[in-house]
């Protein structure tokens, strides 16, 4: 099993100021690794189907390279390319909306088509599972007995390099009816060869 360096994210979204010198979010793209490890790949905003909406902006905080815009937000940490889309507070104020009306199974089809149609290698995927969101809505003294429903998926793409599981890399997105991305969490890097080597004589023990 590889285990990659993992990461920690303060206070990613806080409000901030735009300065007109910030460079803009780095484009989508494979990364190269070495004779025997397993390439990985970087997701931009020139592939990813998130919208940001009007008014648009760049912005560089706690280490992120950030398109901020009236709908959402995508940034990418500048250290090691996780990518990170999620929408406004105001996009998302209606939580008994539902995102998805089809069954699971098919929200991971599109998501899992959508990542390999934007680079990430379909050999380097073991699985792709949901997971659900539910929603409830009430009033007043309702509130403790308001029953839930489903309201849509995020498909989760498990990554392997070979027959190796790797954990710590993790690609999932959550659509709606139209195939449009509400949010989505990319962290896919390059795996050097030595350490599929040890991962592989570590498993055969």
């Amino acid at each position: 099993m590889i285990r990659l360096a993992g990461f920690s994210i303060v206070a990613l979204f806080l409000t901030s100021c735009s300065t007109s010198d910030v460079k803009p979010t780095p484009p989508s793209g494979p990364i190269k690794t070495d004779a025997g490890g397993a390439p990985g790949y970087h997701h931009g905003l020139d592939k990813s189907k998130f919208s940001t909406g009007a008014n648009r902006h760049n912005v560089y905080e706690y280490g992120f390279v950030k398109v901020v815009g009236s709908e959402g937000t995508f940034a990418v940490d500048a250290r090691n390319g996780l990518a990170v889309a999620i929408p406004n507070a105001t996009k998302t104020s209606k939580p008994a909306t539902r995102w998805y009306t089809h069954e699971p199974d098919e929200h991971n089809r599109v998501v899992l088509d959508y990542f390999a149609a934007a680079g990430i290698p379909r050999t380097q995927v073991g699985g792709v599972h949901a997971t659900t969101s539910m929603a409830a809505s009430a009033k007043g003294e309702q509130s403790s007995s308001a029953p839930q429903q489903v309201v849509g998926y995020q498909s989760v793409l498990e990554r392997k390099a070979g027959d190796i599981p790797v954990i710590d890399s993790i690609a999932w997105a959550r659509i709606n009816d139209k195939g449009e991305v509400l949010a989505e969490w990319v962290y896919w890097p390059a795996i050097p060869g030595k350490i599929v080597e040890d991962a592989k004589r570590l498993q055969a023990v």
